[in-house]
């Protein structure tokens, strides 16, 4: 399905000045460029559901969905974010010729059961460069893996 929705959503890795190479087994799920905007804006969305331990079964079939979203998302007019729980952790690394910093938590829902998701807020100094993931802590080294991979275009 990843690949079948880089077709339906051709030049989804190119952000304005960015390059995101999304990972094939992830399904793009929004592209959107606003390249006409006042600031120009342009995000992709993607999700990954877990595979299924339970002979093939689909684990959204059952009451316990394992579903990983990750989106960036590329302004101009440089919005920092805000934390939205209490961080846990902290990470900078380098991001082209400036720094990008991560803020990680862990959030809990209650489905008829608890259900731990690991939330991860990223930001370059400015703002102008944005990262989010929501979702299964087993999908967030492809998240941090594909942040590293990102590379300025011009």
């Amino acid at each position: 399905m990843g690949v079948v929705s880089r077709v339906l959503h051709p030049g989804s890795s190119k952000l304005l000045k960015y390059h995101v190479p999304i990972p094939l087994d992830w399904l793009i799920m929004l592209y959107d460029s606003y390249v006409n905007n006042d600031p120009p804006r342009s995000v992709v969305n993607a999700l990954r559901w877990s595979r299924s331990p339970n002979g093939g079964r689909p684990s959204y079939w059952s009451r316990n969905p394992r579903v990983s979203e990750m989106t960036f998302d590329v302004s101009e007019s440089g919005t920092l974010l805000s934390p939205n729980g209490a961080t846990q952790s902290t990470r900078s690394f380098p991001f082209g010729k400036t720094s990008i910093t991560c803020s990680e938590d862990i959030r809990r829902y209650f489905y008829g059961h608890i259900e731990s998701i690991q939330s991860i807020e990223c930001a370059t100094p400015h703002g102008d460069f944005r990262a989010h993931f929501l979702g299964d802590s087993a999908d967030v080294p492809d998240f941090y893996r594909t942040l590293q991979l990102v590379r300025q275009t011009d």
